[in-house]
């Protein structure tokens, strides 16, 4: 079935080439957005080939491409990560749905997707912790201080 709101909710082909591609560590809004036009402005054109097959040619830094090199294809990638996700009781909110925070569409550098536990509310105040997918573990005790005594 079509999604007739392809403006406010993606495709879910492009939801999952953009759930596999943010998994790749390094891989951030810019070069995702870069990643996006060399696709020529759909993310699951990628996800229909083998990664070996435009992995050479994608314009990301050399460690990126060197973990996208490890991957067989975007589809596999998006699986194991929504396999993850249901194991730990993730859920994933991107960008044009119902969870995804509003004030964070339009925003330079906005994540395309946030992963969060629990059903999101109506709109109200609220207090985000947002870091690094891979932080310096020394920084982690300071960071759970932090969102402790916030809370």
């Amino acid at each position: 079935m079509a999604d007739t709101q392809t403006d406010i909710n993606p495709p879910w082909d492009e939801q999952r080439a953009t759930l596999a591609l943010w998994a790749i560590a390094g891989l951030g809004p810019r070069t995702l957005a870069a990643v996006r036009a060399f696709a020529g402005g759909a993310l699951s054109r990628l996800a229909s080939t083998p990664v070996r097959d435009w992995v050479a040619d994608v314009p990301v830094p050399a460690t990126v491409r060197q973990r996208l090199a490890a991957v067989a294809s975007l589809d596999s990638l998006a699986s194991r990560t929504e396999e993850a996700c249901a194991r730990t009781g993730l859920q994933v909110a991107f960008a044009g749905t119902p969870a995804y925070p509003a004030r964070l569409v339009g925003v330079e550098d906005a994540p395309p997707l946030l992963f969060h536990l629990g059903n999101p509310g109506p709109p109200r105040r609220r207090l985000a912790m947002v870091g690094s997918r891979h932080p310096d573990q020394g920084f982690l005790p300071f960071a759970r201080t932090f969102a402790r005594r916030v809370a």
